[in-house]
């Protein structure tokens, strides 16, 4: 009975050591519904033209290449294994180098697994002109045989996508993946390659072309769209104005601005070190459209069926903003328009203003407009009649010379609040002048509406500088004033109004903004009137005595308070003893 036993278990012990065995025997790498195949190779060849086909691989394998003709439409599904070529590449006659070559008019999808080489003559792992999805593949080059010249994913037609966890990695120096128009070997539709992945592709992404194309006509053939990635390398681009656009993504390269789409740009994250791409806040609208770039939408403007543009977030300017569209209403919405980091300073001081206005009636009401150290002016009227200006900052307290608001051979009216910030090298809070345009004289104007407030900060004490550069008669440079305007400040020494020595101009109605010609050139706060005291009587003394009654004090003197209305026309010399160390240095200003 022992002995039986012992019979059986021998038995089955030698079945379970020949399953394995027996499955192996099959050698059979991949299947097709239940039909199976020895390589993948044959199971390619079995799909028919043009019908869905799913080939799943049955385990890790390793073989030649593979070739996938024209007209298939195939999904290979990797099922969590890897496919190694390891044996003989393929390709094109003469150029054999290939892992799998896929050719045009296919469509064929892999997805969930991995493909690597292992081939001494393996170049390119996969050769594409197919109409061609990669989803949760990876897809490992380093062994490649062309070391830092191989590409691990070629494509020279159709359309592309990299989605999923699909990743991609190039041995040094090589190419992830590239996209070449080749008009020349008969592939003019060129290549569309869409990248979706939370994957990394490590290595190049080359976009380039024939010698027979134009530039213009790979940039139309050519498109590539990254939405999302995990990129370690560079972008080797060989075209000009190439069909790039990134709206997403991490980067281990700062990413250029050109292949940016429109409204996304990369911030540097200093934890990681890699730039990550995102949207960007809608910074103005124009006609209902969002633009996401201040300039742009003030260049909008032009052609733009409404005349308004309003800001919906605090913008920084690159360069100088300029306002060139007669009519147009800029309307700051209380945000902030201020000098980026990159803002250059130009040789040419007339290229530094943050914001030049050069068209007529011009509105820019409610908001900030702040300079940086690169720029001159913080807002630039030049040769423009009829702007407008209510409920603005004008801070020039960090630039390296101007002023807050400069109005030359222009007229302007503030229709409401306006405050002026200066900094230690700011000319003067606000600049009225003539100027000579074009070989024509141009006289210069500002009107303060009614019941408008003047605000002074900051460090120079000097309010609104007039010049009469042009030399014409005074009447030609002029400041109003409406009834009721407030000067307000508290520099140390401050002085509202002062025409330029030896230089004429014309001041109407300072009495309406409380002020008093010196005499001087200067036109100065005029004092609040002294209150006259009320008098108290004194009691006379109790009893029937002879005692005087008490003197009353005399009333104080009444201060004629009535305010000065009318022009005062000034034309000056100097004048001995007015000192302008007072008020700051005064440089001569430019354009």
């Amino acid at each position: 009975m022992k002995k039986k036993l012992l019979v059986l278990l021998v038995t089955a012990a030698l079945a379970l050591v020949a399953l394995p065995m027996a499955a192996f025997a099959d050698d059979y790498v991949a299947a097709i519904d239940d039909k199976k195949y020895p390589t993948l190779q044959a199971a390619v060849n079995d799909a028919p033209d043009n019908t869905q086909t799913t080939i799943t691989l049955l385990g890790d394998a390793s073989g030649d290449g593979v070739i996938v003709p024209s007209s298939k439409i195939i999904t290979f599904d990797l099922a969590s294994f890897t496919y190694t070529v390891s044996g003989k590449t393929v390709g094109s006659s003469g150029t054999e180098t290939n892992g799998f070559q896929l050719l045009n008019d296919s469509t064929i999808v892999f997805k969930n697994g991995g493909i690597k080489s292992t081939s001494n003559t393996c170049k390119v792992l996969i050769q594409n002109y197919s109409n061609l999805t990669l989803e949760n593949v990876t897809l490992d080059g380093q062994q490649l045989a062309a070391g830092a010249n191989s590409y691990v994913l070629s494509n020279n037609n159709g359309s592309v996508q990299l989605i999923g966890n699909t990743s991609i990695t190039a041995p040094a120096g090589g190419v992830a993946f590239d996209m070449y128009y080749w008009p020349s070997n008969g592939y003019t539709d060129g290549v569309k390659v869409t990248v979706n992945t939370t994957g990394t592709i490590i290595g190049k992404i080359e976009y380039a072309k024939d010698n027979t194309s134009t530039d213009a006509a790979a940039a139309e053939k050519n498109v590539l769209n990254i939405e999302n990635i995990q990129h370690e390398g560079t972008f080797n681009v060989t075209v000009n104005d190439a069909n790039i656009n990134v709206s997403g993504g991490t980067f281990s390269n700062e990413v250029p601005d050109a292949y940016l789409k429109d409204g996304f740009a990369p911030t540097l994250n200093p934890d990681t070190g890699k730039y990550e791409v995102a949207k960007l806040p809608v910074v103005a609208t124009v006609d209902g459209t969002d633009y996401y770039s201040l300039a742009k939408a003030v260049a909008a403007l032009s052609t733009a069926t409404s005349n308004t543009l309003t800001l919906k977030a605090d913008a920084t300017l690159d360069s100088m903003l300029t306002i060139s569209t007669p009519g147009v209403v800029i309307d700051l919405g209380g945000f902030t328009v201020s000098a980026s980091g990159n803002f250059p300073k130009d040789a040419d001081k007339n290229n530094n203003h943050l914001v030049d206005i050069t068209a007529d009636n011009v509105i820019l009401k409610n908001g900030t407009l702040k300079a940086g150290s690169n720029n001159n002016h913080t807002l630039n009227v030049w040769n423009a009649q009829g702007v407008q200006l209510a409920g603005l900052t004008l801070d020039n307290a960090a630039t390296y010379e101007g002023a807050p608001l400069v109005v030359g051979a222009s007229d302007v009216t503030v229709n409401g609040a306006l405050k002026v910030v200066t900094g230690a090298k700011s000319w003067y809070g606000i600049n009225v002048d003539s100027r000579n345009v074009g070989g024509d004289k141009k006289g210069a104007s500002i009107t303060v509406a009614p019941n408008v407030t003047l605000e002074f900060e900051g460090q120079n004490p000097t309010g609104i500088y007039m010049e009469n550069t042009a030399g014409m008669h005074g009447e030609n440079v002029k400041l109003n004033f409406g009834s009721g305007v407030t000067f307000n400040s508290g520099i140390a020494n401050f002085v509202p109004v002062v025409v330029k020595t030896g230089q004429s101009a014309t001041v109407n109605d300072p009495a309406n903004a409380g002020l008093q010609d010196n005499g001087d050139g200067t036109f100065g706060l005029k004092p609040a009137p002294t209150p006259v005291p009320t008098p108290v009587p004194t009691e006379k003394p109790s009893g029937n005595g002879g005692g005087a009654p008490a003197a009353t004090a005399a009333p104080a003197p009444v201060l004629d308070s009535t305010p000065k209305t009318g022009a005062v026309s000034l034309s000056l010399l100097p004048l001995a003893g007015f000192g302008f160390a007072a008020l700051g240095t005064v440089s001569r200003k430019r354009r």
